[in-house]
């Protein structure tokens, strides 16, 4: 790893929200998943994107768990704004 370089984490828990999204405009063939996850010390919501039937690059929306009510009031921005572009 290079010097100063950051580090994500996606944490991984048991799943209690998932949406399924894609987009095939414009020739794209595209996917977002997004999930809400508990885990130890609260709650991380999560994704993956990228194009379909190739590897999905996976990130985290919170690098540090976060109350339940916070993590869903994220997941629900972030699926209104993806809902924007993805069906």
């Amino acid at each position: 790893m290079r010097r100063g370089a950051a580090v994500s984490v996606v944490a991984h828990g048991e799943t209690l929200l998932c949406v399924n999204m894609f987009c095939q405009k414009g020739g794209s063939d595209k996917v977002y998943h997004l999930t809400l996850e508990q885990v130890a010390g609260g709650f991380v919501v999560n994704y993956a994107n990228g194009r379909r039937g190739s590897s999905l690059q996976d990130g985290t929306r919170t690098p540090q768990p976060v109350s339940e009510a916070d993590a869903r009031a994220l997941f629900a921005a972030i699926k209104k704004e993806k809902l924007k572009e993805y069906t």
